[in-house]
């Protein structure tokens, strides 16, 4: 079991590791988004919150005995100190964007066009199971 103090130092620190080795290796691209960019962004972003909000609505009204699990694991790990929100916005976030979105899918997408979605969902699956 992850003690919540130990998982709001090593979460953000290895997000932070993770950005300073991608930076080493691929220095970030910062693009201008269209307006395209912005709707699909917002519209996978009710899509994903949506979906959530079904699979939680889904567990509720099927007995599916999953609740009282789900709501020890986001007891366990929510921010509940200005700390975590600052670390979450400054350090979690960006580093989850540029690692897995700028460092691997580029490496990945050098390697192979067709599948580097699939590729690089996977391995941020693989890397929030672990």
């Amino acid at each position: 079991m992850i003690i919540p103090s130990y998982f709001w130092i090593l979460f953000p620190f290895s997000l932070f590791s993770l950005s300073i080795y991608s930076w080493t290796f691929e220095k970030p691209q910062v693009k201008k988004l269209h307006i395209l960019h912005w709707l699909l962004s917002l519209s996978s972003g009710l899509f994903l919150y949506l979906l959530f909000a079904f699979g939680k609505w889904f567990i509720e009204i099927s007995d599916i005995p999953l609740m009282n699990q789900l709501q020890a694991l986001y007891e366990l790990v929510k921010p509940s100190d200005l700390l975590h929100y600052i670390w979450l916005f400054i350090v979690v976030i960006p580093g989850e964007e540029w690692f897995w979105r700028g460092f691997i899918v580029e490496r990945v997408s050098k390697k192979t066009t067709m599948y580097k979605a699939a590729f690089s969902v996977r391995f941020y699956t693989e890397e929030h199971i672990l």
